[in-house]
């Protein structure tokens, strides 16, 4: 287990590959790859119930730069990025980037997750269908955390198969 000032060490440096992605993304990156018309149409059009009984549906961020993010609550690396994530999307919501949570995982155990982390953005109940839509998307193995960047245009700004702190 880590002592507090290697976890403090590690997050700092985690907050601030966040910090540096919302502001490329903000500026807008050019070279972004398009995706396929059918993982294009999956994407835009995909809805998903959210732990307290609502919808979040991603053609509601199209437009906008949007950081897609599949976990499960059993995922170590997963539980581990998820307050990075959040911290990110508050410093980052109001320049206009979106963030989504979907996890593949059971609803029950969401739930109770994202009541006691009071999470501050959109979590969507992929469950196992999720490992296929991330698939579509790129994540040939279907290993978690795996995260997806789209610009503004749609376009795939960056993937990511692993924890936010593993980012170069």
């Amino acid at each position: 287990m880590m002592d507090t000032n290697k976890r403090l060490f590690v997050a700092a440096g985690a907050a601030g590959l966040l910090v540096a992605l919302g502001a490329r993304l903000w500026r807008g990156a050019s070279g972004a790859q398009q995706l396929s018309q059918t993982a294009s149409e999956a994407v835009w059009t995909a809805e998903f119930e959210t732990p307290d009984g609502g919808m979040v549906k991603s053609a509601d961020f199209k437009g906008k730069p949007l950081v897609l993010n599949f976990w499960a609550t059993w995922c170590p690396p997963c539980v581990e990025e998820i307050p990075l994530i959040d911290d990110f999307f508050q410093q980052n919501s109001s320049k206009g980037i979106s963030v989504i949570g979907l996890a593949i995982d059971q609803p029950g155990r969401v739930k109770r997750f994202v009541n006691e982390f009071s999470l501050s953005y959109p979590i969507g109940l992929a469950g196992l269908h999720g490992t296929e839509f991330s698939k579509i998307l790129g994540n040939e193995s279907a290993a978690l955390p795996f995260t997806i960047v789209f610009d503004r245009d749609g376009g795939v700004f960056q993937r990511k198969l692993g924890r936010y702190r593993d980012w170069e």
